[in-house]
């Protein structure tokens, strides 16, 4: 075979970092881009927006257990108070519910 070929000194981490360095420089000019900055806007957007549904969420659920704590001890009227203001606090939900109750009253009296 041939004589062994020597190499000079060379330290293996030069490479990476200037290899680290590149990859910064790149990622640094890809997140100047206009469409990278949309993007980063459009998801802090999103998920202040699920953190918003999250709360009211909570929010809704912790009324409904606590209008349906005892059913019992309630009056009627009070059971029908509190349909109400849910309904105006939330009107799509309520009017799907009159249509929904409507169409199971309309099937259960038909004749």
């Amino acid at each position: 075979m041939g004589k062994p070929v020597s190499v000079p000194n060379h330290d293996p981490s030069e490479g990476r970092s200037e290899a680290g360095g590149t990859f910064e420089n790149l990622g640094r000019k890809l997140d100047e881009r206009p469409e990278v900055q949309a993007a980063q806007e459009a998801l802090r957007h999103a998920q202040e927006q699920l953190e918003r549904a999250k709360q009211q969420y909570h929010e809704i659920r912790a009324q409904a257990v606590e209008g349906m704590s005892k059913p019992e001890d309630r009056k009627v009227s009070d059971l029908v108070a509190t349909a109400l203001e849910m309904v105006r606090k939330h009107p799509g939900p309520g009017v799907l519910a009159a249509v929904a109750l409507g169409w199971f009253a309309g099937r259960i009296f038909r004749r």
